[in-house]
């Protein structure tokens, strides 16, 4: 699968391009067809018109008219063009595809959020939909008007010089060999930038989302160095992709340059046979078709980014080693710990309290057998969502037991939007899962979200990211004195 893919990224999936069409729509592509074709005509056939007219010597008042009508319906042309993809292929195309992505999300199951980082669905939502509403009308939009050029181009080469005509398959070619070499690479730096910015998305939303712990715990500096190494990552796709722009200009140019020179000494090889007006036209209709085929190398192969399924992997096993040294005081830097938490695979295992749901995410995570739609319901408070998600850390706690696992218990402000007679619950709810054996870490800001148990619970006080006191014994006066410092 993985070889597949690559050879996907390399050369580039024809799927894709249908399934773009899909979202254009039928009528969009008539008028994409016949505006570029109009314009194609009326922008290239005023130099075989020029010659015509050079070589008349007379009726200058009718070329004169002529030419300001082909000019005229140039214009209109080109506004014809524009238009269609302004007012009519961008905005349906971008709004289909918009549609289909956030239909595809939202109807995703609770799995595939577990799964797929935060910074990977903002990064289509943005940067994937910012490339198909702006890049790729314009670029299908230039793929289309380059070709009806090229083919109007070569006609009128064939009927000025038909000898010239015989260097085009070289031409071709040539460019074919650049465009391979080019495009290949250039399609995977694009799907590189695409995928680092990505990770920049992740690294700013965990930032915002654990601010308040990052500042509590000191690992300010070292989520400042994650977020710089992240953009820096971001950034080595795109520069190398300027370098082979670069290099691909140069390349251009120089051919360019090359059949330049050949057209010129062939001219005055030949220079009794051909007269100065089809040389003229001749070396300027080749000096456009060998542009046109430059603009056409030019302009990246597109993707769409979206596809019509979302494919989900199988669950993966969690029985996995991390081999980290740890040393005999027990203390790991703050960076060893993330990345030891990363590839445990432990990420999976905690459930958020505030996780607000989706109307089937939230029916198949509270049970499969309701078939009502839970968007005709109240939307949860923070407080009920705290409960739906206790529940589900007790389903999985359950779970775990039922397969010989006797996992320990985490809870972060389990009780922080909770009424006292449901905090009371809750409480009752911890203490059965300590009576069967569970360790519970309780995380909390105010005391009055612990009910700790003298001779069977533990304190311990933290500020400043360090462990400040640990107190075992817990007696009447050690509650109040702890009331107190708080």
């Amino acid at each position: 699968m993985e070889t597949e893919a690559d050879l996907a990224r390399r050369t580039g999936d024809p799927a894709l391009y249908a399934y773009y069409f899909r979202s254009v729509g039928l009528t969009n592509l008539v008028f994409l067809t016949i505006t570029p074709t109009l314009y194609a005509f009326f922008i290239t056939f005023p130099q075989y018109w020029l010659q015509l007219w050079t070589e008349a010597g007379g009726s200058t008042w009718f070329y004169t008219t002529g030419y300001i009508f082909i000019s005229i319906m140039s214009w209109a042309s080109t506004c014809a063009q524009i238009w269609c993809l302004l007012i009519r292929l961008a905005p349906q195309s971008g709004w289909r595809l918009h549609e289909r992505l956030l239909h595809i999300v939202t109807s995703a199951p609770l799995s595939y959020f577990s799964q797929t980082e935060n910074g990977s669905i903002l990064n289509r939502f943005s940067q994937d939909i910012q490339l198909i509403d702006n890049q790729l009308p314009s670029a299908l939009q230039t793929v289309v008007v380059q070709i009806l050029k090229l083919v109007m181009q070569v006609i009128l080469l064939c009927v000025a010089q038909k000898w010239l005509a015989v260097s085009l398959p070289a031409c071709i070619f040539v460019l074919y060999v650049i465009q391979r070499v080019y495009l290949r690479t250039s399609r995977q730096l694009r799907f590189l930038e695409l995928q680092t910015r990505a990770g920049v998305f992740s690294s700013f939303l965990d930032s915002i989302e654990g601010l308040e712990t990052i500042r509590a715990f000191g690992w300010s500096e070292a989520v400042r160095r994650d977020n710089i190494r992240c953009v820096d990552d971001a950034q080595r796709p795109e520069f190398l992709l300027l370098c082979l722009q670069r290099w691909l200009n140069i390349v251009l140019d120089l051919l360019a340059a090359a059949i330049a020179a050949s057209v010129l000494a062939i001219a005055v090889a030949l220079r009794g046979h051909v007269s100065g007006g089809q040389i003229g036209v001749a070396l300027n209709i080749m000096l456009v078709v060998n542009t046109t085929l430059l603009k056409l190398v030019k302009v990246k192969h597109f993707r769409t980014w979206i596809r019509p399924k979302i494919g989900l992997p199988g669950d993966k096993s969690i029985s996995k080693t991390s081999a980290h040294p740890i040393n005999p005081d027990l203390s790991m830097s703050d960076d060893l710990i993330t990345n030891a938490i990363s590839k445990a695979g432990l990420a999976s295992h905690f459930v958020p309290g505030n996780t607000q749901l989706s109307g089937e995410a939230a029916n198949f995570a509270e049970h499969p057998i309701l078939d009502q739609k839970l968007s005709l319901f109240k939307e949860l408070s923070v407080g009920q969502c705290q409960l739906f998600g206790l529940c589900r850390a007790l389903v999985k706690v359950l779970s775990l037991r039922g397969s010989g696992v006797n996992p320990v218990i985490l809870l972060d402000e389990i009780t922080s939007s909770l009424d006292t007679l449901t905090e009371s619950i809750v409480h009752r709810v911890i203490d059965e899962f300590t009576h069967n054996g569970h360790t519970v870490i309780i995380v909390a800001h105010r005391l009055g979200a612990l009910e700790v148990k003298p001779g069977r619970d533990t304190v311990v006080l933290m500020a400043d990211g360090r462990v400040q006191e640990v107190i075992r014994d817990l007696g009447p006066d050690t509650f109040q004195n702890l009331a107190k410092i708080a």
